[in-house]
C-alpha cells in the first residue's frame, strides 16, 4: 500500500527570457507526506522499513524527474525530505518518552 501523492506545481513564464520555469512545493514542507512517512517507518521494522523507504524515495525522485527537475535539485529535495521525516520520527519518540 503506497498512498498517491501529487506535487503542487506552478508553471510560469519568464517574460524577460521567454523560457519556461518550474517551481515545486518543497518535499520537506509537505507536512502530511512527512507525517505519513514517519508513521509508516515507525510501524515497519527491518527490511520492510528499508524497502518502504527505498520505494518512496525512488517514487518521489521519479515524480521530480518527470517534472523536469535536475538530478542535483532532486538530490537536494530528497535529502531535505529525509531530514524532515527523521525530525518527525524524533519528535514522536520524544512525545512517547515524555508520557
Amino acid at each position: 500500500h503506497q498512498p498517491q501523492w501529487s506535487l503542487f506545481v506552478q508553471h510560469y513564464n519568464r517574460i524577460s527570457s521567454g523560457k519556461q520555469s518550474l517551481n515545486i512545493f518543497p518535499l520537506a514542507c509537505r507536512q502530511e507526506l512527512v507525517a505519513q512517512s514517519a508513521r509508516e517507518l515507525d510501524r515497519l521494522q527491518g527490511a520492510q522499513a528499508d524497502q518502504f523507504w527505498i520505494r518512496l524515495c525512488r517514487s518521489l525522485s521519479a515524480e521530480l524527474s518527470a517534472l523536469g527537475c535536475s538530478e542535483d535539485r532532486i538530490r537536494v529535495e530528497i535529502i531535505a525530505f529525509q531530514d524532515a521525516v527523521l525530525s518527525a520520527l524524533t519528535a514522536s519518540y520524544r512525545e512517547v518518552c515524555a508520557r
